[in-house]
């Protein structure tokens, strides 16, 4: 041991009589402190100074003024409004053409514009033709990579914010409305006027309980209409296809792209029913061609008739689906006589259909296993299939031309508040030859469109019923006032302040926050990601600069005396690098810290640890060590959760996470920022004393055969006269 620190005595006598090594040694011990102060201070609180970002916003709303619903409003306007008071944001207030173009110019960060029908658009939810209002949301993400997620809060933040301005102006109308009718009405006394206001809202409450319900059976039939586009689908990717398209070269078949809007509901039967249509075609056309080939592929034939049949089967089951759909368009409209009547005669029709599938379906199964038994009928059962084939095609002509005289222009009258009309379903099949893979697509692509149909009708029925319960709430409360004979509650309530009625109604709810483990600011957040990298930092900075071999009067010590001997003197230098920088968060920055004297620990034994890693790979490897010790660091910075959760990390990054000394170093600290839970923090310190077992397995056992091959590796690179 005394060789040990005989060394150690002698690079502090050094230090002390050289002026020059000694000024070296104290920017050694600062410079990396600099590092983690910098970085710290320039993250300190960065999200308090988004009011500097400008977004530009522009409004065109011309407003609306209501006839059903009594109300004037401009939604743009109120949404203006709002804006001028929120300083989140650095807002500016322009033009259009201007906005667009700050935007490109990278003048502005973002851009929010609100087209002119946007109030309009809003109060469709009241008319037969509701339209989804949009606002157009530009951003320049060249400009900064952190900019755009800031701004795409605030453009969150101004969604949010319309939907609460106009659920509270619809509230605030309602609810003044009642406070006319209660003012006009003073001569009648409580009991009648109490009377009057429920009935009215219960019958409100009624006919937006047969639009919501209506809502439900157009999703039913877009449902349908996916289930008979699986069906089609379903066919054309079957192995029959593959054994009967040679066959079809003279087809040349193509189902056009469907004419009308996804959201009106007769489109969805259009398609369906062109689907059937074109799947009759095929399999009337499957069965000629395989009747000419019935004598030397009888097996194929058999297999071609019974798969066809299950589709038939399938298709009568889609039949009876849409058949269900259109009783409950009955059901939620029972005072549309005319539609009802039209409707109950395509279920006629539709019932003929499904009784022509099920003979098909029996004809087809029965010739398939005549021709299995070697039966000589087989001409005979297949002119039977075709004459049901032909029936069954000319009943579904027939379906498709009362539906179309009768039943499609009653359905439009109450299709029109469907979402998305601009959208066109993609032709369900195209040339079976040439065009198979793309028919496939185009069949995915109009499951995928039908599917969000059915989602928008089932957020409008969430809608409609979310104001249903509302308006029933009401009705409960003055039912309430009723009872209890308390009519001056009653009077209050329908005279009351309606803004701020409407202002509960539209954010019912208020979000408690509670913060666990609190932390003041981003600063104290990112403390110890770059305090942890600055002690790494300044472990290779002294590698780099220092000598880690001792001078060649110690060459009659032993390897391992040498080897801590001069361990010594980095393991104080690191102690210092990391009390600078520890002091210097706490007191100069002022980060948040719990506990400062564990704060103070878990930083000295990070050195601890860091420098003896360091300073080994460099005894070891030499140069090559202290490339590996900036691989390291590079590994660390990226693969530690630091500034991102490692969650979000690439799954290789997440699963060396553990085995990285920074990951258990700012865990550490982080206990003593935020808080303490258990044990956690003494944990952390263990699995970071744990990479001393392999450096010191490096150091002491594995470096003699690794340093003459160092060695070797330095006289090759030397005679290269370049490194």
């Amino acid at each position: 041991m005394k060789h040990i620190f005989q060394i150690f005595k002698d690079d502090l006598t050094v230090l002390k009589n050289n002026v020059i090594t000694l000024i070296v040694v104290i920017g050694i011990v600062v410079v990396p402190s600099l590092y983690a102060w910098f970085n710290i201070a320039a993250s300190w609180d960065p999200y308090s100074k988004t009011d500097a970002l400008k977004v530009a916003i522009s409004s065109n709303d011309t407003g609306y003024t209501g006839e059903l619903v009594p109300v004037d409003i401009n939604i743009g306007d109120k949404v203006m409004s709002s804006l001028r008071e929120n300083d989140k944001l650095h807002w500016v207030f322009t033009k259009e053409d201007d906005a667009v173009e700050g935007v490109k110019s990278g003048k502005y960060y973002a851009a929010l514009i609100i087209p002119e029908d946007f109030s309009e658009n809003m109060m469709s939810l009241f008319t037969t033709d509701m339209k989804h209002p949009e606002i157009s949301y530009y951003y320049n993400e060249k400009k900064n990579a952190i900019a755009p997620k800031i701004t795409d809060k605030g453009a969150s933040g101004i969604q949010s914010e319309i939907n609460k301005v106009f659920i509270s102006t619809i509230s605030d109308a309602m609810i003044s409305s009642m406070k006319l009718m209660n003012s006009q009405e003073d001569n009648i006394n409580p009991e009648s006027l109490s009377d009057s206001v429920l009935i009215k809202l219960k019958n409100i409450s009624k006919n937006l309980t047969m639009s919501a319900d209506t809502l439900a059976a157009f999703k039913n039939l877009s449902t349908a209409g996916v289930d008979i586009l699986n069906l089609t689908g379903t066919f054309s990717e079957n192995a029959v296809e593959d054994k009967l398209i040679d066959s079809l070269n003279q087809s040349n078949t193509k189902v056009t792209d469907a004419k009308d809007s996804l959201v009106k509901a007769e489109t969805k039967l259009d398609n369906s029913f062109n689907a059937i249509n074109q799947l009759y075609t095929d399999i009337q056309a499957s069965t000629d061609s395989a009747l000419a080939k019935v004598t030397d592929n009888q097996a194929s034939l058999v297999s071609a008739l019974n798969t066809q049949a299950d589709k038939v089967n399938e298709i009568s089951k889609a039949y009876k689906l849409v058949v269900s759909s259109l009783e409950d368009i009955k059901k939620a409209n029972p005072e549309l006589n005319s539609l009802n009547e039209h409707i109950d005669n395509l279920i006629k029709k539709l019932d003929v259909s499904i009784k022509l599938h099920d003979s098909l379906y029996k004809e087809m199964t029965t010739t398939a296993s005549n021709i299995d038994n070697g039966t000589n009928t087989i001409n005979t059962d297949i002119k039977n299939i075709d004459q049901l084939i032909a029936k069954s095609n000319d009943n579904l002509q027939g379906v498709i031309t009362t539906y179309k005289s009768d039943v499609e222009g009653d359905l439009n009258q109450l299709s029109q508040s469907l979402i998305g009309s601009n959208n066109t379903l993609i032709s369900l099949l195209g040339d079976m030859k040439t065009d198979k893979q793309l028919l496939q697509q185009h069949n995915t692509k109009s499951k995928n469109s039908l599917s969000s149909v059915s989602t928008s009708l089932n957020d409008s029925e969430e809608v409609l019923r979310s104001v249903i319960k509302k308006i029933d709430t009401i009705c409960n409360k003055i039912t309430s006032a009723q009872e209890s004979g308390d009519y001056d509650k009653l009077e209050h309530f329908l005279s009351g302040d309606t803004e701020h009625i409407g202002e509960f109604i539209s954010a019912p709810v208020q979000l408690k926050t509670e913060k666990i483990y609190p932390i003041e600011n981003y600063g104290s957040q990112m403390a110890p990601f770059y305090t942890t990298l600055s002690i790494w930092v300044g472990g290779v900075v002294l590698v780099a600069v220092m000598l880690v071999e001792p001078s060649s009067k110690y060459k009659h010590y032993k390897d391992w005396e040498k080897y801590f001997g001069r361990y010594l003197i980095f393991l104080i230098l690191g102690l210092l690098q990391t009390t600078l920088i520890m002091l210097g968060d706490l007191y100069f920055l002022g980060i948040q810290c719990i506990n400062p004297w564990l704060f103070l620990v878990a930083g000295w034994i990070s050195s601890f640890v860091y420098v003896h890693i360091i300073y080994t790979l460099t005894v070891s490897f030499g140069d090559v060590g202290k490339a590996i010790c900036v691989i390291l660091l590079v590994m660390q910075v990226a693969g530690t959760g630091g500034t991102f959760p490692i969650e979000c990390a690439p799954v290789l990054f997440q699963k060396i996470y553990p085995l990285l000394p920074f990951t258990h170093s700012m865990n550490a600290m982080r206990e003593c920022i935020g808080g303490f839970y258990s044990d956690y923090y003494i944990r952390e310190l263990l699995n970071l004393l744990i990479f001393l077992i392999p450096s010191l397995l490096l150091g002491l056992v594995l470096r003699k055969p690794v340093i003459k091959l160092n060695e070797l590796f330095i006289e090759e690179l030397e005679d290269t006269k370049i490194m």
